[in-house]
Formats: structure tokens, C-alpha cells, sequence
């Protein structure tokens, strides 16, 4: 990703009012050793997808990409349906996270 490219990119806080105003539950942890959990959906409801990311800008991208993926129909700002984003291009942990995911879902079914 060029630099122009990722200043173009919305911060955490932006995705997260959006996620918001959008009525899309999610949440972001952290611990102090780098380790950014990331989770769309909530306990109630149930939990759509959540990942372990390994900092803000990633967990930026990875609530975007799912939450567009995830929520079609919702009404986020066009800018975050951007560049499309695919399990191969998230780094390796988050595919695994986003497979375990869908196999949960699907075993809840």
C-alpha cells in the first residue's frame, strides 16, 4: 500500500462512529504486549466475526473490510467500500479468525 494510499484510509475512531451511526455493534480490546482484539456483532446478539490484529491501523481495516463484507445493505459512507478486501490479502492470523468464524456461525444453523 502506498503511503498516499494508506493516508486516504479512515482512522480507527471515523470507522468506528460510522460502525456506529450504521447500528452495526462491534468492539475493539487491546493488551499493553500489542495484541488488538477486533469483533463485529456483540454477545446478545450473537457475534458475527472477530479477529486478533496486531495494532489500531489493522484493526481499522479489518472492521471496515468485515462490516462492508458483512453488512451490504448498511449505510456506510461510500469511501469505506474502497478497496476490496479478501481473506488472502488479510495477514494470516485474521484469516483464520474471520474461517473459525463462519464455521461457528454455520454450526449454530
Amino acid at each position: 500500500m502506498s503511503q498516499s494510499e494508506g493516508s486516504r484510509r479512515p482512522d480507527l475512531g471515523t470507522i468506528i462512529a460510522a460502525l456506529h451511526d450504521s447500528e452495526i455493534n462491534g468492539a475493539v480490546s487491546w493488551f499493553y504486549d500489542g495484541v488488538w482484539r477486533v469483533t463485529l456483532g456483540d454477545e446478545a446478539s450473537g457475534v458475527d466475526a472477530s479477529a486478533v490484529v496486531v495494532g489500531p491501523k489493522e484493526a481499522a481495516e479489518w472492521l471496515r473490510a468485515n462490516a462492508v463484507r458483512r453488512f451490504p445493505h448498511a449505510t456506510l459512507r461510500s469511501g469505506f467500500r474502497g478497496r476490496r478486501t479478501t481473506p488472502n490479502s488479510m495477514p494470516k492470523m485474521n484469516s483464520i479468525a474471520l474461517m473459525r468464524s463462519r464455521h461457528a456461525r454455520r454450526a449454530r444453523s
